[in-house]
């Protein structure tokens, strides 16, 4: 239980520190819930509770859930073993989505840029559009972005997304009609040289290191250390995510 890191339920989960962390939090969960309990019994009616906190609650969590789940989930992402994982291609396995001008706005592009804040959170939410251009020009294998409208994408995601099974590379959803054309990204091919080079063969001529990935949005902003020389001043990062 992560309220509860004590018998009868496992403490495996909270190794050192983390245990006393876990306590902490719970401790806080406490104090929330009994301050709304005080603002209830004040008002003499739960209703201003439900209307001031809960209901907003319930829908900032439910759009920040199925924000992050659009950005990290579809039918063509896979999930790794340790043995196949690297950091390429874990920062790789995100999807740029179309959310429409109102929604980037209001955060700041990181549905829409989501890949380039995998390659790195530090970049300024300004540059992020040009980090995104520069990663799909250098990388156009890797780099995923589903034009599916938002709606369309979250109805796939929640009907298809449900059972993997063990791929050439990964685990892959078991999907027998995705109904949409292919998100695009790395080819099969091209995963198992980079796997088996990762595993010390030889290096193929597309393999990407994670400096190389680096390289290509370094002009997007102050956020990187130069080689030999002094840290240098991170921006903003983005907002949502």
């Amino acid at each position: 239980s992560h309220f509860w890191p004590a018998k009868p339920f496992s403490t495996a989960l909270f190794p050192g520190q983390w245990r006393t962390k876990a306590w902490v939090s719970t401790l806080g969960v406490v104090s929330v819930l009994a301050l709304l309990g005080w603002w209830a019994s004040a008002a003499a009616s739960i209703a201003p509770v439900l209307a001031l906190y809960g209901g907003p609650y319930l829908v900032v969590n439910f759009w920040l859930v199925l924000y992050t789940w659009l950005q990290h989930t579809d039918v063509e992402v896979p999930h790794f073993d340790d043995d196949e994982w690297s950091w390429v291609r874990g920062a790789f396995m995100s999807v740029d989505r179309p959310y429409g001008p109102v929604l980037d706005f209001l955060h700041h592009r990181i549905g829409s840029t989501h890949v380039a804040h995998h390659m790195d959170a530090r970049i300024p939410h300004y540059h992020a559009r040009r980090a995104t251009d520069a990663l799909r020009r250098a990388f156009p294998d890797h780099y995923r972005y589903d034009p599916t409208p938002i709606y369309k994408a979250l109805w796939r995601v929640v009907t298809k997304c449900n059972v993997v099974s063990k791929a050439d590379v990964g685990w892959k959803f078991v999907v027998e009609d995705a109904g949409v054309q292919p998100i695009a990204l790395g080819q099969t091919a091209l995963a198992r040289d980079l796997l088996n080079h990762e595993r010390g063969g030889p290096v193929p001529a597309t393999a990407i290191s994670r400096d190389a990935v680096r390289r290509e949005v370094r002009p997007m902003g102050p956020a990187f250390r130069p080689t030999g020389g002094q840290p240098v001043r991170s921006g903003s990062s983005q907002g949502v995510g």
